[in-house]
């Protein structure tokens, strides 16, 4: 398992897989072959060594076997990038998240040495896959890469497509991400996935919003507030108004504008998440002209329910 590793695995870490997999008396034969070394903390194996023996487990040569041993990394990882899992704050979640990307790279050659092997664990890949949507983005060369080969076997790919495109989007080739939200949108309404759905149009919105293409941004908008409403998921509901009150502004509808942005604050309210009504409070500045004007606006608007 240390092959796994390029950059050396943590005694921890290899406690836990040597706990996992039985392998308590392994280390000792290894070091004393000079297989394993310790070096700054972590146990290394020369490159060359861990070539050999990934690629001697996926023949089931030499006496290696990956099918034999990849439930040990596998469980480790897997329970990781659920613990990371979504946007929660706790000090579990938060040190999960730092490891995870602390380990990504390893994490990624673990799923596609996985992807090498004649009959890949799919189940496992889909339930990680779906654990790190949110940790991508911050590891973008490996996860585009891992993102391209990993769609083609997951039984759920469309989640993956839009995930690729939110990579794509972010380097700057809209086109591409363009192309990748409609196919992902089209497998979750395959799927009959009514979330997907409403995230991929969000995400299809604001490629559209960035290309200055308000009148079609507005459009996608509301389908995604549609499903939203149809899911009653208040973040997205709020980050989607917020977006909307932009493209309004924009094509001056400001009673629609206006309209839209108390819907934002309403769903930002109701999700309890500090980071969704920060992100409101920066669109009600950017349409209102700056902070004086959004309390203005505020006051306004409490005085008009009233």
């Amino acid at each position: 398992m240390a092959a796994l590793f390029a950059t050396g695995v943590s005694d921890t870490v290899l406690r836990q897989l040597e706990a996992q997999g039985g392998w308590g008396q392994g280390r000792p034969w290894l070091v004393r072959h000079h297989v394993l070394a310790r070096r700054d903390d972590r146990w290394h194996m020369l490159p060359p060594l861990a070539r050999f023996a990934l690629d001697a487990s996926l023949s089931h040569t030499a006496g290696f076997d990956w099918a034999a041993c990849r439930s040990a990394p596998q469980a480790l990882f897997g329970s990781v990038a659920q613990q990371a899992k979504g946007i929660a704050s706790t000090t579990e979640a938060l040190s999960a998240r730092a490891w995870l990307l602390d380990e990504f790279g390893t994490l990624a050659r673990l799923l596609q040495h996985d992807l090498d092997h004649p009959s890949p664990r799919l189940d496992w890949m889909q339930q990680t896959h779906e654990a790190l949507i949110n940790q991508y983005q911050f590891r973008a060369a490996l996860s585009c890469d891992l993102l391209a080969r990993l769609h083609r076997h997951l039984v759920r790919p469309a989640s993956a497509l839009q995930a690729l495109g939110d990579l794509e989007r972010r380097l700057g080739r809209p086109d591409e991400a363009r192309g990748l939200y409609d196919r992902a949108l089209a497998l979750y309404e395959k799927e009959q996935a009514g979330l997907g759905q409403a995230n991929a149009l969000q995400a299809l919105g604001d490629v559209q919003l960035a290309a200055g293409l308000h009148d079609q941004a507005a459009t996608t908008y509301q389908r995604a507030l549609v499903l939203y409403a149809s899911e009653q998921e208040p973040m997205g509901t709020a980050y989607t108004f917020a977006e909307l009150a932009r493209c309004l502004h924009a094509l001056r509808q400001d009673a629609l504008r206006d309209q839209a942005l108390r819907a934002a604050l309403g769903a930002a309210e109701r999700a309890h998440v500090d980071h969704v009504s920060a992100y409101v409070a920066r669109a009600l500045q950017e349409v209102t002209g700056g902070p004086n004007q959004a309390r203005a606006w505020m006051a306004c608007m409490d005085q008009g329910a009233s």
